[in-house]
């Protein structure tokens, strides 16, 4: 059985991963899920939705996988299998 204080340590540590390694907890919506598989048989794909739809969200995870090359299992687009330049910006 864990302690009070063990207890308090692994959230403290769930949330620090949550914080900095957001994108390992990504779960992505089935419109998402459709855009990413796009990428694997077209070189341009434009997700259009409506605010709060999570386009941002969904553009800094795949940004993420493809810079960091950890894909997760689920992943069916595009898979960059050697370092890549990339430029991002956005206002």
């Amino acid at each position: 059985m864990q302690t009070l204080a063990e207890q308090l340590r692994l959230a403290r540590l769930e949330a620090d991963l949550k914080k900095w390694e957001k994108f390992r907890f990504f779960t992505p919506y089935p419109t998402q899920l459709a855009f990413i598989a796009a990428t694997k048989d077209f070189r341009g794909v434009m997700l259009s939705a409506p605010n709060g739809g999570g386009k941002t969200e969904l553009g800094g995870f795949m940004e993420a996988c493809d810079l960091t090359g950890e894909y997760p299992d689920w992943w069916t687009g595009h898979r960059y299998d050697g370092p890549v330049e990339r430029w991002a910006c956005g206002s």
